[in-house]
């Protein structure tokens, strides 16, 4: 199926839209990957999104501190586009995904989609260009799945073992609700900066403006939001990460193949083993140790592509 012509002209309708609608306004192309460009438009409007998404206040010293990262989303979203015009994946606003995410964020709004919409509005933003941010992320995130699913390596019988033993055990299964930054490693001393920054900024802000604003995960684009996942489901490395921490506390830096991960605890419960539903309990590990995987996938497959696009930031 093509590609709607929407999404395939949606950079000459909005400079077109732009140029006709404030003729004083000048778009600037500031940057081009592969055939994709992006405007000082973009980049304003991706700013923003991130100052209201995250309650920070517009001011310049937030703009700027926002500024690099958003670049980098920028650019990362049209590899990313290119890659789906090439796989012929077939964008629809009305994936299922994406009203789902739009509609969670709402509640956080204490609205609907469309009081969302109407906020996005009131503040001067662009909610077409953020849902579609939204949709060519879960557009990605199926193209993952179906180019590297049959490399996804998961032992039930490893899970099975696992959950047996807990009952049999009689322990109660512990439960954390989880946030996450995960960011590119790069030298040992960029490491240190790197996360020295990281962590100012959540002592400044939030964890969860943080992962907004330095995230490379899917989850970034939700405050670094994991949700609820069963202890069993995590690798033992994570485990003794979080074995210690209480509620509200944030973990020491996760140096993964080509990443480091940082946790926050937002909550915790436990269950009792006799209330446990085996299949039920099995499935929700598969599923998070599946997307972990997939997640990598994910990282190393953009890194490699990258390459593929002439890309020219202009001054």
């Amino acid at each position: 199926m093509k590609i709607p012509k929407k999404v395939l002209l949606y950079n000459f309708i909005i400079i077109f839209f732009l140029f006709i609608s404030n003729a004083k306004s000048e778009v600037k192309i500031i940057a081009q990957v592969g055939t994709e460009i992006i405007t000082n438009y973009d980049l304003k409007n991706k700013i923003r999104t991130i100052l209201f998404l995250t309650n920070q206040e517009l001011n310049q010293q937030n703009i700027n501190n926002a500024k690099n990262n958003s670049i980098q989303d920028l650019i990362n979203l049209k590899i990313k586009i290119l890659e789906l015009k090439k796989y012929k994946i077939n964008l629809s606003i009305d994936n299922i995904a994406t009203q789902n995410y739009l509609k969670n964020l709402s509640l956080k709004f204490n609205t609907d989609t469309k009081g969302l919409e109407k906020k996005f509005l009131e503040n001067g933003l662009d909610f077409n260009f953020f849902k579609n941010e939204v949709l060519i992320e879960y557009s990605w995130q199926n193209l993952i799945y179906n180019l590297f699913k049959n490399k996804i390596a998961i032992d039930d019988a490893e899970i099975e073992i696992a959950v047996k033993k807990i009952i049999n055990n009689q322990n109660p299964i512990l439960s954390y609700k989880l946030s996450e930054i995960e960011f590119f490693q790069l030298s040992e001393e960029e490491n240190k900066i790197k996360i020295n920054d990281i962590l100012n900024y959540i002592n400044k802000t939030s964890f969860e403006k943080t992962a907004v604003k330095y995230s490379i995960s899917d989850t970034g684009l939700n405050g670094g939001e994991i949700g609820w996942v069963k202890e069993q489901a995590l690798s033992d490395e994570i485990r003794l990460l979080l074995k210690n921490l209480s509620v509200g506390e944030i973990s020491e830096p996760l140096y993964k193949t080509n990443t480091i991960l940082i946790f926050k605890i937002q909550d915790k419960k436990s269950q009792p083993p006799q209330k446990i539903d085996n299949e039920k309990v099995m499935a929700e590990i598969r599923e998070v140790k599946e997307k972990e995987q997939l997640n990598f996938y994910s990282r190393s497959y953009l890194s490699q592509v990258k390459s593929n696009y002439l890309l020219q930031i202009n001054d």
